[in-house]
């Protein structure tokens, strides 16, 4: 674990104090996803500078503090656990993440302003962390071949050798989750022609012919095959199918009673994720 803040940071809008005990459940937490080191910033807290509000293992107060009291209570505990480190965490979900895929899909001039890539990971591994998942993430070039699940969240940038390894990955029988805005370009930013996602039409066994990004007033719902309704308020896409299987069919609009791409709520509520 890199730079655990002690207590609060300095570079939010409200920078709330973190309770008693939560830094020390933090960094156990850590450890049990195979953290082998539980470092922080900063040692003594600065005297001047932009960072003399950040909080700090020795705090302006001195050693009669609680929060001193709490990491040196932590670090007479993990003397204690010598034996962990080199030990690993069996890991069976992925989550893909790439910087450069990151970069050009919030770059300027994108179908919507609003897709974000940061807000839908964070959901979708809350969503595991709650179902005891424990979770990896890897680059979509990386050996993929431990993983039971991989979930590709808006990968729009994917550069040949990444779709291959997906492809390969898939073959071999592992389970990707792939959601919208993928595949969209290659490694330089270029747009792939033909059927949208290019790379990945015959993988997922269905082409998109239009996106529909949704103003502020407008939103959608999806019918699911399972009888429940899920709210659907910031993109569409007009799937065709060529192969996969229609879990639900957006109600409104020109493209009513076409299937859908899943929403995030989607996923989480249809159990389309495994439960530990």
């Amino acid at each position: 674990m890199m730079e655990q803040a002690p207590t609060h940071v300095n570079w939010r809008q409200r920078n709330t104090t973190k309770r008693p005990g939560i830094m020390r459940m933090g960094s156990y937490q850590a450890m049990a996803h195979g953290s082998e080191g539980i470092m922080f910033f900063q040692w003594r807290a600065s005297l001047a500078g932009a960072e003399k509000f950040h909080s700090a293992m020795l705090p302006h107060a001195g050693t009669d503090t609680r929060v001193w009291r709490e990491v040196a209570g932590l670090g007479a505990e993990l003397k204690k656990l010598d034996s962990l480190p080199g030990s690993r965490v069996q890991t069976e979900t992925a989550i893909l993440f790439d910087w450069e895929s990151w970069w050009a899909l919030e770059g300027e001039g994108k179908i919507s302003s609003d897709l974000k890539l940061l807000p839908q990971v964070k959901a979708i591994y809350a969503e595991l962390f709650r179902r005891n998942i424990s979770v990896d993430f890897a680059h979509p070039e990386s050996d993929l071949t431990r993983y039971k699940l991989v979930i590709a969240p808006h990968l729009h940038l994917v550069s040949d050798r990444s779709v291959r390894n997906l492809e390969q990955y898939v073959a071999r029988g592992g389970t990707l989750l792939m959601t919208f805005f993928s595949g969209i370009v290659d490694a330089n930013d270029h747009v792939r022609p033909g059927r949208i996602p290019a790379p990945f039409c015959d993988l997922l066994g269905l082409w998109i012919e239009e996106y529909v990004a949704y103003g502020q007033a407008q939103s959608n719902v999806v019918d699911a095959v399972n009888g429940q309704s899920y709210p659907c308020e910031l993109w569409s896409d007009i799937i065709h199918t060529t192969g996969a299987e229609v879990l639900g069919h957006y109600r409104e609009d020109y493209f009513a009673r076409k299937p859908c791409h899943h929403p995030l709520s989607f996923w989480q509520r249809y159990e389309l994720l495994p439960r530990n």
